[in-house]
């Protein structure tokens, strides 16, 4: 026996319901807006979805300008703040040796 004749042999010994009832408008309208509505819902999502990866991707760029800003910043700092120290290490490291701060002064002012 052909299978395609044995499912349609089988499916008609079984008596299903039918899958619509045309009689039953009210039936078919509550489900043909229960799918619309589900559907709403799922385009709704997916639109959220790709607009909250578009923020996070902005947010991301955004973080990564401003931590290299910060690495300028804090490498320019240490330099400034570099010249001044080893000045005031050198002078402490000469009254330390010598024992003399008047000269030490006197070269500074």
């Amino acid at each position: 026996m052909p299978a395609l004749f044995w499912i349609t042999y089988r499916a008609s010994t079984l008596n299903f319901p039918p899958l619509l009832d045309l009689d039953d408008l009210e039936g078919l309208y509550t489900v043909v807006a229960s799918n619309v509505a589900i559907a709403i819902l799922a385009v709704n999502y997916v639109i959220q979805v790709q607009v909250n990866s578009h923020a996070l991707a902005r947010s991301a760029a955004h973080i990564q300008d401003i931590n290299v800003e910060k690495t300028t910043f804090i490498a320019n700092l240490s330099h400034e703040l570099r010249t001044p120290l080893h000045a005031i290490l050198a002078a402490a490291s000469f009254v330390k040796t010598t024992g003399d701060l008047t000269t030490v002064l006197c070269t500074i002012f």
